[in-house]
C-alpha cells in the first residue's frame, strides 16, 4: 500500500520588541486593557492562532499541529559604545543612587498617573514635561540624552519650561472636556 501524505510548514516571526516598544504599550493598553507585555503578547498569539486554525477548520483529511513558543533573546546593539574608549567620570555613590532613584521614581509616578487617568478620567492625548522629565523619561527608555523623543507609551511628549514634571492632558470620558492632570511628584 502506498501511503502519500503533503506537509506544509509555517514558521512566523513577530517582533514583539517593535510591537510593545515602551511608546506603544499605552496605546495598546487602550486598545486590549492589558497593562502587562507577557499578557499583551499572549493575547496576540492566540488571536493570530486562532486565526491560522479557522482556515483548515472543517476541511476533510487534513490533521495540524500548531505550537508557539515566546524567545527571549539578548541582541548587542551595534551602536553600543566600547567600555574601554570610553572616558570614565567618576561620581559620588551616593550622587548617582540619588538620581538613578529619582529618575525611576518620577517615570514610575507618570506610568501610574497615565494608567489611572486611562482606567478612571479620560483619553490622554497629550503628555507636557519639563527637560528634567524628558532626560529621565530617556534614561529609564534606554535613549540616548540627545535624541529627539516625541511620544512615551503612544501619547505625544510636549516640551514645556515648568517647574511641575508633567502634565497629562486627557479627554474627559463624561463629555468632550479637555482636562488637565498636574504631577504631584
Amino acid at each position: 500500500m502506498l501511503s502519500l501524505k503533503g506537509t506544509i510548514r509555517l514558521d512566523v516571526e513577530i517582533d514583539y520588541a517593535t510591537m510593545l516598544d515602551q511608546a506603544n504599550q499605552g496605546a495598546l493598553y487602550l486598545f486590549t486593557g492589558i497593562t502587562s507585555v507577557d499578557e499583551m503578547i499572549k493575547l496576540h498569539m492566540d488571536d493570530l492562532s486562532a486565526k491560522l486554525v479557522e482556515v483548515l477548520k472543517g476541511k476533510p483529511l487534513i490533521g495540524y499541529k500548531l505550537d508557539g513558543k515566546l524567545i527571549r533573546e539578548v541582541v548587542e546593539d551595534p551602536n553600543v559604545i566600547d567600555a574601554e574608549a570610553t572616558e570614565v567620570i567618576e561620581a559620588p555613590a551616593e550622587e548617582v543612587q540619588e538620581f538613578v532613584d529619582t529618575t525611576l521614581e518620577m517615570v514610575n509616578a507618570l506610568n501610574t498617573d497615565i494608567d489611572t487617568i486611562s482606567v478612571d478620567s479620560g483619553i490622554p492625548q497629550s503628555i507636557k514635561v519639563n527637560e528634567k522629565m524628558l532626560v529621565a523619561i530617556k534614561k529609564v527608555s534606554g535613549i540616548e540624552t540627545d535624541t529627539n523623543v516625541d511620544s512615551y507609551r503612544g501619547f505625544p511628549l510636549v516640551l514645556e519650561g515648568m517647574d511641575t514634571p508633567y502634565i497629562i492632558v486627557y479627554k474627559a470620558y463624561s463629555g468632550s472636556e479637555i482636562k488637565l492632570f498636574e504631577a504631584t511628584v
